[in-house]
């Protein structure tokens, strides 16, 4: 089974995978509650493969951070390798 897990702090969000759970469809959005403030600017990270984050959308609203775009990157699966979001 794969479990994932997620933590935020330090303005860097994670999941980490283990097990052999498949997840056919990509991850495509990702929804961080607690967040007060637009960042900047991010990085991505999956599977240990820096990402270009320039197709990425991020969009903050009542403490609440909205990213999308990230199915260009998970094309092999949702949780097929670790991800890492770091926000500055």
């Amino acid at each position: 089974m794969r479990t994932e897990r997620q933590i935020l702090g330090s303005q860097i969000f994670t999941a980490s995978v283990t097990g052999s759970y498949h997840s056919a469809p990509a991850l495509a959005n990702v929804t961080i509650a607690g967040v007060s403030a637009l960042p900047a600017a991010m990085t991505l990270t999956v599977a240990g493969q820096p990402c270009e984050t320039g197709v990425i959308q991020l969009v903050q609203g009542g403490g609440v951070l909205y990213v999308t775009g990230l199915e260009t990157f998970t094309t092999a699966g949702a949780w097929e390798g670790d991800i890492e979001m770091q926000f500055s």
